[in-house]
């Protein structure tokens, strides 16, 4: 049986029809989120939908990036959705970027693997890139969109880079790197990087290369300037390692105002994943002036300084 597997982009219409608007926010309350679901599977073994839904309900997030999102994923009874149902659910605009096939495993199911990007502000435009790496390795993308928020225009993207090899992850940042060069004004990079990083300055000379090129292209590590403890997702049980990350321009930071990982009874058996979340306010005279700061010039100065390959994108929406 064939299904559709390319980038999609869908939309509910507002005002919302469930028991929250969409647009009720006061300045200085811009929440993020970054998951990875688990390819909609619990811990249980059983469907994680309502599981996922009520924790982005609980931590009030306005923008989610999700990875490990199955779309459709393929049951024994035919394709299931609950991408779009979640985001019916949320009253959320949504959009998927798809990655590579998945087919069914030890402890996950059959289907169309990717990201996605859920958010309470209308999406103008998105794109989802293919990322550099090596042969033999899943591919791997870069999901990004425009969204209209009451600070103006803030762009979202969210990726999972590969979960084994760091020369890998090095190249796929690469891709990245072509990307974050192409985008002006207030923006967060989000999602499963797939590396141990210690939160402590100090330990700055034993972190992985995909963080240090990170910091020097001008990215701030959110959960490190403003969050608490050690920031560690993953795994469920015995979590050991801080893998899921939210990195904004060093020249927008100063609107981080906290970050920690969602620890509650249901994040437990909802994925192998903690969620990690942050409260960010964009600076709104930037966005509407429309110009970039100097320290927005100078990241774009570090990251021209790394020699890189061209990633392969294309405009999906």
């Amino acid at each position: 049986m064939e299904f559709a597997h390319k980038d999609v982009c869908g939309e509910f219409p507002h005002p919302s029809s469930g028991d929250f608007s969409p647009y009720v926010h006061t300045k200085n309350d811009m929440k993020f989120l970054t998951y990875n679901i688990h390819f909609w599977a619990g811990m249980d073994g059983r469907p994680n939908l309502d599981r996922v839904e009520e924790i982005i309900r609980q931590s009030k997030a306005d923008v989610i990036g999700l990875n490990e999102v199955l779309h459709p994923w393929i049951s024994p009874t035919g394709p299931q959705y609950p991408l779009p149902e979640l985001a019916r659910r949320l009253n959320m605009f949504w959009i998927f970027g798809f990655s590579f096939e998945q087919h069914q495993g030890r402890g996950f199911w059959a289907g169309f693997l990717g990201n996605a990007l859920l958010s309470r502000y209308p999406v103008s435009s998105w794109q989802n890139y293919k990322l550099p790496g090596w042969k033999n390795r899943k591919q791997r993308n870069l999901l990004q969109a425009r969204l209209d928020t009451p600070y103006g225009p803030v762009v979202a993207m969210t990726t999972h880079l590969d979960h084994l090899l760091e020369p890998v992850r090095r190249r796929q940042l690469e891709g990245i790197k072509e990307q974050l060069l192409q985008v002006k004004g207030p923006h967060i990079l989000m999602g499963d990087f797939n590396i141990h990083e210690p939160v402590h300055s100090s330990f700055y000379k034993i972190v992985p290369t995909v963080i240090k090129r990170l910091r020097a292209f001008g990215y701030t590590d959110s959960f490190a300037t403003v969050g608490k403890g050690k920031g560690l997702s993953y795994k469920i049980g015995r979590p050991r390692l801080r893998i899921d990350f939210m990195w904004v321009p060093n020249a927008y930071a100063d609107g981080l105002r906290n970050a920690k990982v969602v620890n509650c009874d249901v994040s437990w058996l909802a994925s192998d994943h903690q969620p990690v979340w942050i409260q960010w306010t964009p600076p709104q005279a930037d966005i509407h002036v429309g110009m970039c700061s100097e320290r927005e010039q100078k990241r774009h100065a570090n990251m021209a300084a790394y020699p890189t390959s061209a990633a392969q994108g294309h405009q999906a929406g």
